[in-house]
């Protein structure tokens, strides 16, 4: 348990902020990793920009997927607190899915991103039960140019035991 808050608190930090601006128009594929149980699969996630801080998202992974419409309010050019909601696919049809969190650039190259998300029946226990399921993350993201990026992130569920470990690049558009 104190690992969990170690790692949630490290999320929450204030960090300096330096930079150009963050974009919501990209393609991302990652190799995600469950510690427990022992999961790996790609995940691909795209997010469009469509009007004034309105943007469209999907995620798709072998475990399901993801999709909705996300609002960010930029208090600076450079830190966007923002929320989303989707629906993602289940066995017993679609279920909600709620984030929130904020993005900030640290320079031009790095943006950081801290979130919350939860996933009603997101988690099924030993038994087979749906459980809800909160999960804490953090994402890093290296600009190696206007167009191409490198992606890692550590997430904390709070239902199933273990990490959440993501690493991919990003293009953005």
């Amino acid at each position: 348990m104190k690992l969990r808050t170690l790692l949630l608190a490290a999320c929450l930090l204030p960090f300096p902020l330096h930079a150009q601006g963050l974009n919501y128009s990209y393609l991302q594929g990652s190799y995600e990793v469950w510690t427990d149980p022992d999961t790996h699969e790609w995940v691909i996630k795209g997010s469009y920009e469509f009007a004034d801080s309105f943007y469209a998202f999907l995620e798709d992974a072998s475990g399901g997927r993801h999709a909705g419409v996300g609002y960010y309010h930029p208090l600076r050019v450079d830190l966007h607190p923002y929320a989303q909601f989707g629906l993602a696919d289940s066995r017993d049809g679609f279920r909600p899915v709620l984030e929130g969190g904020v993005r900030w650039m640290l320079d031009r190259q790095w943006e950081m991103r801290g979130l919350a998300r939860f996933i009603t029946d997101g988690h099924i226990d030993q038994r087979g039960r749906e459980d809800d399921e909160l999960i804490f993350a953090a994402e890093g993201v290296y600009n190696l140019n206007r167009t191409a990026a490198l992606v890692a992130a550590l997430g904390v569920p709070m239902e199933a035991d273990g990490l959440v470990l993501q690493f991919g690049g990003r293009l953005n558009f």
